[in-house]
């Protein structure tokens, strides 16, 4: 169960899976795990922000690791949600914190000395967040859903805006999010493919377009421009 992949300023590696967070220094492994002071064993993700911590996503809260220091953030702390299964620094230096594993989602958001949590009641088309991304316009852009509920919740730093399927989405539950390199906008969705943004609103792609899954769970783009999308197929 491998839930994330991170490489740090010092060029270690970190896979966070079931039993903790591992790092590979290129000749060594070393893990760690509830036993040496994560909350829980089971990692959700993984991300290091500029000034160098590492932020680690459990399902019992949050942790930062910086120098010597190690720092457990939860409910009781202001998070949303002790779930954390989604992390992303935004352009502005603060770093936001979703919850898409547990049906009580949740998000939230760190600018260095307190929390500050997002529900539907204050912009989130759907509790559950289960992707985070910074478009080149600054506007963030917020994966939700789950089942066959949710949306992408655009945040401009000022107002909350939402896209579902009556707007063009292929499918309400947003699984990933992506822009290529000529400024194009992807949404993938659980179970319906996937969108793109054509300028004059979105076209959607699945299976009879050449898809090999109808779930879109990553998508990257080589240096050449050719876009790989991951599937559950």
């Amino acid at each position: 169960f491998v839930s994330s992949l991170l490489v740090t300023s010092d060029d270690a590696l970190w896979v966070g899976h079931l039993r903790g967070a591992s790092r590979f220094d290129g000749t060594t492994w070393e893990t760690w795990d509830a036993a040496g002071g994560l909350p829980a064993d089971r990692v959700h993700a993984l991300l290091q922000t500029r000034d160098g911590a590492l932020w680690v996503g459990t399902e019992h809260g949050l942790v930062r690791r910086q120098a010597e220091r190690v720092t457990l953030f939860t409910r009781d702390d202001g998070l949303a949600s002790d779930t954390v299964s989604v992390l992303f620094e935004d352009s502005r230096g603060i770093l936001w914190a979703g919850n898409g594993v547990t049906t009580e989602g949740g998000l939230s958001a760190w600018d260095g000395a307190t929390w500050r949590t997002y529900d539907t009641t204050t912009g989130l088309v759907h509790p559950m967040v289960n992707a985070i991304l910074e478009d080149r316009e600054g506007v963030l852009w917020f994966g939700t859903g789950f089942a066959a509920r949710g949306g992408v919740s655009l945040y401009d730093g000022a107002q909350w805006t939402a896209l579902t399927r009556e707007d063009g989405l292929a499918g309400d539950k947003v699984r990933s999010l992506f822009q290529d390199a000529g400024g194009v906008m992807w949404v993938g969705s659980e179970y319906d493919g996937i969108a793109r943004a054509t300028g004059q609103g979105w076209q959607v792609l699945d299976m009879r377009s050449g898809l090999s899954g109808m779930e879109i769970k990553a998508l990257l783009q080589t240096p050449e421009g050719d876009l790989w999308l991951g599937t559950e197929r």
